[in-house]
């Protein structure tokens, strides 16, 4: 980051005095010893942050399901949840003047999972993010993990409970994760069940079926 500034200062030495008097004039905002943004960030750069300060990740679970409109209980516009294979589960808690500290919270996801086909986009060449899809599976499955169930009805009593806005979902892309992972099947039996029930039983699960 200061030898980006070279253009203005004559040296690193002045760029990093003037990165370090910005920071403590809340000017600007320290991610970490080499990732700064301005106080007037916005969502993008909060993206393209997460996929810098871990290598190997993408963006999905609640930030992309509540910005699509899949999720409907409220998210914290300071919180953005990322998948990756690099490193185990973790989070980055940042500091900030007036408001909310920014957190980055990173889940350690198996590449079995991580690679599901057409998956992940790129978006600006800066950052990834999942499909809506994907991000579902990826929630279903780190809600799971630790749940066990009764029989199949279990199930969908809990998709229902989870008030999930289904109605804009690309059932095609959804179905196409279903062979791959199926084909790891001794490894994720109970997600691809859960998988076929949320397809199978959509209209019942659907949140906003009945209420038009």
């Amino acid at each position: 980051m200061p030898q980006l500034l070279l253009y203005k200062y004559k040296n690193l030495h002045q760029a990093r005095k003037y990165l370090s008097n910005a920071y403590k004039k809340w000017e600007i905002i320290r991610i970490s010893n080499w990732i700064y943004i301005t106080k007037e960030y916005k969502y993008e750069e909060l993206c393209t942050v997460a996929n810098m300060l871990v290598k190997n990740s993408y963006i999905s679970l609640h930030t992309i399901l509540w910005n699509e409109w899949v999720l409907i209980e409220i998210v914290k516009p300071n919180l953005i949840t990322s998948i990756t294979t690099t490193r185990k589960t973790q989070k980055y808690k940042i500091k900030m003047p007036k408001w909310e500290p920014l957190i980055f919270s990173y889940n350690y996801i198996s590449r079995k999972l991580f690679w599901l086909p057409n998956g992940i986009n790129p978006l600006f060449a800066t950052y990834y993010v999942a499909t809506k899809e994907k991000a579902l599976v990826d929630y279903l499955h780190f809600s799971t993990l630790k749940r066990k169930f009764k029989d199949d009805n279990d199930i969908k009593e809990w998709l229902k409970s989870l008030r999930l806005n289904l109605w804009e979902m690309n059932w095609n892309l959804f179905l196409s994760y279903l062979p791959h992972i199926k084909s790891f099947w001794v490894h994720y039996k109970k997600l691809y069940n859960i998988l076929n029930i949320l397809y199978k039983e959509r209209d019942y699960i659907d949140f906003y079926s009945l209420k038009f």
